[in-house]
């Protein structure tokens, strides 16, 4: 399963939280500054709230862009291979499936170890 995008999905910020909660999700509020962020992926299940801002996503596997504002709700499988843009902060509320203190310093890994696991 790859990336599951779907705009309009939200428009208050109430309704985000509701809907991570009702999944059993633990809840992370972030911004993402301005920048690009290489190939990579993560080994958690995601879902994520776009709350302020543009994120520009690459689906790798796919050579797919998607660019995503306000309101649209991202699912993100674990090992699914992407890259990021953010050309202004983006304001986010993310559903994890892991615990946010558990999380390592880098939760981005590299292409090379998606083979090896």
């Amino acid at each position: 399963m790859g990336l599951i995008v779907t705009e309009n999905a939200f428009t208050k910020r109430e309704q985000a939280i509701d809907e991570i909660k009702a999944a059993n999700l633990w809840l992370l509020e972030l911004v993402l500054e301005p920048g690009e962020r290489d190939t990579h992926w993560h080994d958690f299940y995601a879902q994520d709230y776009i709350l302020e801002g543009e994120l520009i996503l690459k689906d790798e596997a796919l050579g797919v862009e998607h660019r995503i504002g306000p309101g649209t709700r991202l699912i993100a499988p674990p090992r699914w291979l992407h890259s990021e843009k953010m050309e202004s902060p983006v304001k986010l509320l993310i559903g994890l499936s892991i615990d946010p203190a558990t999380l390592p310093e880098n939760i981005d890994l590299s292409p090379a170890e998606l083979q090896r696991v």
